[in-house]
């Protein structure tokens, strides 16, 4: 590596570890402030549509405010640990909407219990698949990468240069 090209990496990868690092942390702080949170799919119930590994963004939403076709995320009326992402396909009551029946898009029957509007955490926003946030990491690790190459790199050349040094210094006048 020449020398301004070390320098240019490291500029780079520092500038790219740090828009990383302020994107995730600003994410995560709007995300808490908001109540927009960031949820795993762990079941195949919502495929093909929701894979399992799919990370999903659900943005608060209250019971009533939810139509019948909405992806929304709700504790388990039967097992309150335990959150769920299905579609809504009827609202009852109106107005307001008291419970909600749902159900997994790959699953042949409705769920076998109506989710009380105040269970629901909120509705589908957006996705990410694995393979997206692995290319994230990837592109973040690589820069990381290419800045430790080119200190090193900087590093190793300084040390050769003061080798020199020490070694002219040493040779007789003569």
């Amino acid at each position: 590596m020449t020398g301004s090209l070390g320098r240019t990496a490291v500029v780079i990868a520092r500038i790219t570890t740090a828009v990383v690092v302020t994107l995730l942390v600003a994410l995560l702080i709007a995300g808490r402030a908001t109540g927009w949170r960031w949820m795993r799919v762990v079941s195949p119930s919502m495929e093909p549509g929701l894979g399992v590994g799919t990370f999903v963004l659900v943005r608060p939403a209250a019971g009533d405010a939810v139509a019948v076709g909405d992806v929304i995320a709700f504790r388990d009326p039967t097992n309150p640990g335990r959150q769920v992402l299905h579609r809504v396909t009827n609202r009852i009551g109106e107005p307001p909407v008291t419970a909600l029946e749902t159900k997994g898009d790959a699953n042949p029957l409705p769920d076998s219990y109506p989710v009380p509007a105040d269970l629901v955490i909120g509705r589908l926003a957006g996705e990410a698949p694995p393979v997206l946030l692995i290319r994230a990491a990837s592109l973040a690790l690589t820069a990381s990468s290419l800045g430790a190459l080119a200190l090193d790199e900087r590093k190793r050349r300084q040390s050769a240069r003061g080798r020199r040094g020490a070694l002219q210094a040493c040779v007789p006048a003569g």
